[in-house]
């Protein structure tokens, strides 16, 4: 009887012991860690180069005359108004840039229009066709010369255009530095449209000169990120609490 009090009494503690120990126990969990990563950022930094500095030197305007000029009612526009042709040669310089300016006069109707080339088209040449009941020669223009002249208006480059009762353009302007001789036309009434035409050069000399300029450049620069990762970690819980996790686990 003692024996079995003494050897239950040992268990007993044995229980209490066990249950007052520890055990080891796994579970999830997050950790931070850092990566360097780099990332671009710009910053400004001062260089030399060199470039053209043009200066003028000289500057001047000049009277420009027609070089042939003439007047046709046989040729007659799209408002059947007649044509007026003017012809010009531009003076020969060495200069760095040259620009026509054609004055316009505003008491007409009209069109007026310029044409690169054609500096010297002949006046029409008149020949005699007969025609009408009474078969008489009347004069006409040459077909041949006037398919030539179509042929030029239609192909040639156009320098500029006008219409003379516009009165908020008072002259038409345009660059002659490579366009030896020009051909103004008019269809108007009157021989008037035109005002004045000038020619107005400019020279200029082009030296080197070192500048001190600025420009964004790219640079990478390292920084520090922070991440998360999972993990698994242990703990020491007492053997009652890991029991009852147990249990709750299992009623669940």
């Amino acid at each position: 009887m003692k024996t079995a009090f003494f050897t239950t009494g040992i268990l007993s503690i044995a229980i209490l012991l066990s249950l007052c120990g520890c055990v080891v126990q796994r579970y999830q969990d997050y950790e931070i860690y850092y990566e360097t990563e780099n990332r671009t950022e710009y910053k400004t930094e001062s260089y030399v180069t060199t470039e053209d500095v043009i200066t003028v030197i000289n500057q001047g305007e000049e009277y420009i005359r027609p070089n042939l000029q003439w007047f046709n009612s046989s040729i007659s526009t799209d408002y059947s108004r007649p044509l007026y042709y003017y012809g010009y040669i531009v003076p020969a310089g060495s200069h760095s840039k040259m620009d026509v300016r054609i004055v316009i006069n505003h008491n007409q109707i009209g069109t007026l229009r310029v044409y690169a080339g054609g500096g010297s088209i002949p006046i029409a040449p008149t020949i005699f066709t007969r025609s009408g009941p009474a078969y008489f020669w009347y004069p006409v223009v040459d077909p041949q010369w006037l398919n030539s002249l179509n042929f030029f208006m239609k192909n040639a480059r156009i320098l500029a255009t006008a219409t003379l009762e516009d009165t908020s353009k008072d002259s038409v302007t345009f660059t002659a530095t490579n366009v030896p001789e020009f051909a103004v036309f008019v269809d108007t009434w009157d021989s008037t449209a035109i005002a004045e035409v000038k020619l107005i050069w400019t020279d200029e000399v082009v030296t080197k000169r070192n500048v001190t300029k600025e420009r964004q450049v790219p640079v990478s620069v390292p920084y520090q990120v922070e991440k998360k990762r999972p993990v698994t970690k242990e703990r020491s819980i007492p053997v009652w609490e890991f029991l009852w996790s147990g249990k709750e686990s299992g009623s669940k």
